[in-house]
């Protein structure tokens, strides 16, 4: 499991990034099921966005912070998996 500590340049630039999410993070749901999220996530933006104290210094890849970011980090579950050919 990692965290993701992404910032973001304006709250439509949040928006846009986790309906992106939605829209091709979710293979299995339904055409229902992904606008009703997309219903959600404006409610769920105007919780978990808040402005970012960090705005403008270096991430950890030197790339300046943006002036967003989500109350918690984004926690990712990732495998990796690997064989000999």
């Amino acid at each position: 499991m990692s965290n993701r500590d992404e910032t973001f340049a304006s709250r439509e630039d949040a928006y846009e990034r986790h309906a992106t999410m939605i829209r091709e993070g979710a293979p299995r749901a339904t055409d229902e099921q992904r606008a009703q999220a997309l219903e959600r996530l404006d409610a769920w933006l105007d919780d978990q966005l808040i402005p970012n104290e960090r705005a403008g210094q270096p991430d950890k890849k030197g790339v300046p912070e943006g002036p967003w970011r989500l109350r918690e980090p984004r926690r990712t579950t990732w495998a990796f998996l690997s064989w000999d050919v």
